[in-house]
């Protein structure tokens, strides 16, 4: 039986008083409305029932607000002035255009204003996973937990969320799962472990014999057929073609099949070539409560190019990790993945595939040896050895502490409500569980027991409802409507949250109110945390969505045209930008590396996709750049922003430079105008520069093309998929232009140049940004001096990231509520 749960959201909507929200017009838009619109929208004249002479210069509220933006529609389509009137010149109407842009972008951020208030906000999907996962012990899959809202903010944003009945069916199904995969491991036997050896060769020489005898025999039938025949079905053959390729020699035909045949390896292993066997299949019984070692025994055969000696781990078709090959076959070398199965492989058997992926390019080196009569080298894969289930304990450690050491089988009514009271006050994270709730909690599970006469399944459901109670779900402080500073259990969560995206850990909170009064312990904890490895979860969590990175994850990069561009290219691309970053706040590096370092982090696969000397271990390191190759400085070095900005086929310099503007030069261009007609970009014979010049013949585009376009023209020197180039369709690479504000380049490298004397641009962009993730709203207009502040923290401290994360978590905007 289902029972309701009825959750009660509360928004609060609060102003700080004095603040002003409102907004002025800039001057030059005012007088273009004068010059140009008012003697046929005045008092006595109105053409279209508009009339325009009374429209406020002040934008002091949203009405106002959609009035000035009806007028910008109608500008930029075209529909005002009137094709009978005097036309504006086009720098008039780019300047009235880009200063009303602008005007409403301000005026809708001082109207939306809170005040600085921190909203109540859901746990988001990574915070709702491990947050269970604290409690439980049992990680939950991404599957079973409602999506996070996609999009430029963040995901710990409160206004940016909703909330359905769906999304509470899908939350009470996912703490129902973890509770009973916990409650049901309390008696797990964790001392079973097995080995498992798995050799491929035996069935892979059958299969090839299959194949060669399959080959022969189809070649004898092709001789029977008489010349000059002209009915091939009669012979078995369904036309012409088949029979004519069954007429040549197997030996010659499919040279590999006979070469794996006659090959000295293939009795103790699989050899792997990109023309014929690529990948080695397998599985095991599986728990996905444990974790696995998987140990494979590899080596790369003599004279196999080093871009070929790459082997890729797949479960089922999810890709886990690449390998980089350093074995010999007189000395194989060891591979071990650690590997936790997902959660619907539960006593089922895990599918793995070890898969080489870079055929479209290695497999015509592999038809040079063919041609002559040479067996071209491979990768062989020996025993493939499996040790486990490995159980950690947390989980039964978890179901002990739920239980309390009973068995939910023979619970008694007075022990639930114990055992409830307990489980909520862990679950509610330092929030009173009140009397009336538990009353509620007992009242419902004594309705379900009745029905179902289950007591450890009853128990389960409501264990499960705390879990899809608004005091779990939501993370938010009491509000006593006026501003306060948290007490200490909110601090600590809070930061935690922030930093680790997880309940706080014990050390956080000493109980004696320390880390609210004690400014040494609290920088202590601060720098404890960082030091923490969970913190790596910060830098991927806060950095990939300040620098979109979804927007990568979701881009298909056509095959056919950048055939290296693998499944493994495309997450070593990815891992660089975090990899980069954490070296430099680990090592406390100034945050001007991400425009330009004289250094990069790179592993095998990058390392050859760039053209370095190959790295020729797994893992990745940090790489000193000489100056042939400082273009590969900062994060526009890197090939994950090169793919995002492009279309998968062709750059896209419009995109590429809307994000260096966003990012490093704090100016956020607004939304095409609509019903703007689209440019005509399909003359293969240009450039992609030379295609989107007209962006400034338009003046509707002009005003915010002119500030993005050039960025992004500075970075075509790099193709879709980050190969550095020198000219596209045979036309020399043109990537000079001005920065906005003023100033030329000539190149890329002088673009950079120009984006280092701008640094505390940046710096404010990863602020603002900053304020958005760790305090769950948008930035305000009444930021403002916050923000100076800790730009002022960034310039003392050679802008270095943990001084302004200090600043920012000791800072009584963040420790208030």
């Amino acid at each position: 039986m289902k029972y309701l749960i009825t959750i009660m959201l509360i928004f609060f909507h609060l102003t700080v008083n004095g603040a002003i929200k409102a907004h002025l017009v800039n001057d030059k838009v005012k007088e273009f409305i004068k010059t140009r619109c008012l003697d046929c929208h005045n008092a006595k004249k109105q053409k279209g029932d508009v009339r325009l002479d009374n429209l406020a210069a002040l934008i002091d509220d949203n009405g106002t607000a959609q009035l000035w933006q009806d007028v910008l529609d109608v500008i930029n389509v075209g529909d005002m002035p009137p094709e009978d009137e005097d036309q504006p010149k086009h720098e008039e109407l780019a300047t009235f255009v880009g200063h009303l842009t602008d005007d409403l972008v301000i005026a809708r951020k001082m109207l939306s204003s809170h005040g600085g208030q921190i909203l109540m906000r859901r746990l988001n999907q990574f915070e709702y996973i491990n947050t269970i996962e604290e409690l439980t012990g049992v990680r939950l899959p991404e599957s079973l937990v409602p999506e996070d809202p996609v999009g430029e903010g963040f995901n710990t944003q409160g206004e940016a969320q909703f909330f359905s009945q769906g999304m509470l069916e899908r939350y009470s199904e996912a703490a129902e799962y973890a509770l009973s995969r916990t409650i049901g491991a309390r008696n797990v036997p964790y001392n079973k472990k097995k080995n498992i050896i798995i050799n491929k060769a035996k069935a892979e020489n059958l299969r090839m014999k299959k194949a060669i005898d399959a080959a022969v025999k189809e070649h004898q039938k092709a001789l029977k057929v008489p010349k000059g025949t002209t009915d091939f079905k009669k012979y078995g053959f369904p036309n012409k073609g088949k029979y004519l390729a069954h007429l040549k020699d197997p030996q010659k035909r499919i040279k590999l099949y006979f070469s794996y045949q006659n090959h000295q390896l293939n009795q103790k292993g699989v050899v792997l070539w990109h023309n014929h066997t690529r990948d080695i299949k397998g599985g095991f019984k599986a728990d996905s409560r444990a974790k696995y070692k998987i140990k494979i025994n590899i080596a790369a055969e003599n004279g196999l190019a080093d871009e070929d000696k790459y082997i890729s781990f797949y479960c089922g078709n999810m890709f886990i990790e690449t390998f980089y090959v350093s074995g010999k076959i007189d000395k194989p070398q060891v591979i071990e993945i650690d590997y936790k199965p997902p959660f619907n492989f539960h006593k089922r058997t895990v599918p793995f595939d070890f898969r080489l992926l870079t055929n479209r390019i290695s497999a015509p080196r592999e038809k040079k040896f063919l041609a002559k009569n040479e067996t071209p080298p491979g990768i062989w894969v020996g025993d493939i050895e499996i040790d486990g289930p490995f159980y950690s304990g947390e989980i039964k450690e978890r179901a002990n502490k739920i239980l309390g050491g009973r068995d939910p089988n023979t619970i008694s009514d007075s022990e639930v409500k114990e055992l409830l009271n307990k489980f909520a006050q862990r679950a509610f994270r330092g929030k009173v569980v009140e009397g009336a709730y538990l009353d509620y909690l007992m009242k419902a599970y004594q309705v379900e027991l009745a029905h179902s006469k289950n007591k450890g399944a009853t128990l389960i459901k409501s264990l499960a409802t705390i879990l899809t109670s608004p005091q779990f779900l939501y993370l938010g402080e009491e509000s006593t409507g006026k501003k306060r500073y948290v007490n200490e259990t909110e601090m600590a969560h809070r930061i935690s949250y922030m930093l680790l995206k997880r309940p706080a850990p014990k050390e956080l909170i000493s109980g004696e109110g320390k880390l609210t009064k004690d400014k040494h312990f609290f920088l202590a904890q601060i720098n404890s945390l960082i030091k923490n490895p969970e913190f790596g979860t910060f830098i991927e969590e806060f950095f990939s969505q300040w620098l979109e990175l979804y927007k990568y994850d979701i881009l298909d990069v056509n095959g056919k045209k950048y055939p290296q561009f693998d499944a493994s290219l495309k997450s070593s691309a990815k891992q660089q930008v975090f990899k980069f970053i954490k070296y430099v706040i680990i090592n406390d590096l100034s945050l001007t590396n991400l425009i330009d370092s004289d250094f990069t982090i790179l592993d095998s696969k990058l390392s050859a996709h760039y053209g370095f000397p190959l790295i020729k271990k797994n893992g990745f390191y940090k790489m000193p750049l000489s100056e042939k190759f400082r273009y590969r400085g900062g994060l526009l070095g890197m090939t994950a922003f090169h793919t995002l900005g492009s279309t998968g086929i062709r750059t896209a310099p419009v995109d590429r430079g809307a994000f260096i503007s966003k990012k490093f030069l704090n100016y956020t261009p607004p939304p095409p105008p609509p019903n703007v007609a689209q440019l005509d970009i399909q003359n293969p014979k240009l450039t992609v520069r030379q295609r989107l010049e007209k962006h400034k013949e338009i003046p509707q585009c002009y005003s915010c093309h002119k500030k993005i376009d050039d960025l992004g023209f500075a970075m075509e020197n790099f193709n879709t998929i980050g190969v550095w180039r020198d000219k596209e369709n045979k036309i020399a690479i043109d990537a000079s232009g001005l920065m906005p504000g003023g100033g030329k380049f000539n190149s890329y490298a002088e673009m950079k140049r120009g984006l280092l004397k701008q640094k505390d641009k940046m710096i404010r962009s990863l602020i603002e940004a900053l304020i958005k993730f760790g305090m769950g709203r948008e930035m305000e207009f009444t930021d403002q001096g916050f923000v100076n502040r800790l730009v002022t923290v960034a310039q003392k401290n050679d802008y270095r990231f943990k001084p302004i994360l200090m600043a920012f978590i000791i800072s009584k905007e963040f420790r208030t509520k």
